[in-house]
Parts: C-alpha cells; sequence; structure tokens
C-alpha cells in the first residue's frame, strides 16, 4: 500500500510508484518493468493504473487495458519465466529480485526483496479487457 500524502493520484501513480505487469504461466512467473517513454505511454499507465484501482475497489469485475499498453504486455509473453516454487497461496521465484508471490481473495501480492528494502507489488486478480 501506498501511502504518501500527494496532490492527487495521478501524482501518485506517475511518480511515486514505478509500475509494472506481472506474468504467470504453466512455465512459471516474471515481471516486466513499465517505463514510459513518451506522454501517450504515459497516459496508457495512468488508465492502466486507475483501471486496477477500480477493480481492487471492487467497482469493476475486469481491467480495461489500452490497446497500445495491451499490445506491449502481449510481446513479453513470449519471454522466459522464471520457475515457480509453490508454497501454500503463492510461490517463490528469483527473476532480477527473489521475490514471493501471494494470492489474496482479491489481489495477488509479490514481494520482491532488493538491497535498499523490500518493493511490494500489488496486481488485481481480474478478467483483463483490451479496449
Amino acid at each position: 500500500m501506498l501511502l504518501v500524502p500527494v496532490a492527487d493520484g495521478k501524482t501518485a501513480l506517475l511518480k511515486e510508484v514505478s509500475r509494472s505487469a506481472r506474468h504467470l504461466g504453466p512455465d512459471g512467473g516474471g515481471l516486466t518493468a513499465l517505463k514510459p517513454d513518451n506522454d501517450a505511454e504515459k497516459r496508457e499507465l495512468l488508465e492502466a493504473g486507475m483501471a486496477a484501482a477500480i477493480v481492487l475497489k471492487g467497482e469493476r469485475p475486469s481491467v480495461i487495458l489500452p490497446k497500445g499498453l495491451a499490445g506491449y504486455l502481449d510481446s513479453q509473453r513470449g519471454k522466459p519465466m522464471h520457475k515457480l516454487t509453490v508454497r501454500g497461496n503463492g510461490a517463490d521465484f528469483a527473476a532480477t529480485l527473489p521475490s514471493r508471490l501471494v494470492a489474496s481473495d482479491k489481489a495477488w501480492v509479490v514481494v520482491e526483496q532488493a538491497q535498499d528494502g523490500l518493493y511490494v507489488n500489488l496486481y488485481p486478480i481480474a478478467p483483463i479487457e483490451r479496449r
């Protein structure tokens, strides 16, 4: 959870948090950092972040991804996955950072162990729609 005083949600999503995508499949799991290169990509990441927040609040059943971001994420599916070691309602995997993936009733939580501390990632458990 991000508890940072900000003027608005847009500031939090664009400056106070890093964005990433979680990939899970039969061969393992992984995380992809999402770093916008231009204003259009910033806008798409903002839309996706807001859509994820709406799902986490229980106001929508699915996350709506903008077309460009959805296409980029689809292109990442062919990349090698990191082996998952399943433990209870979660799994461990070693990507760039050693990570623990845990499922709750509404979200996947990924905790990454970095040299400077822990990174906590939150992803809604929901279908994805492309617009």
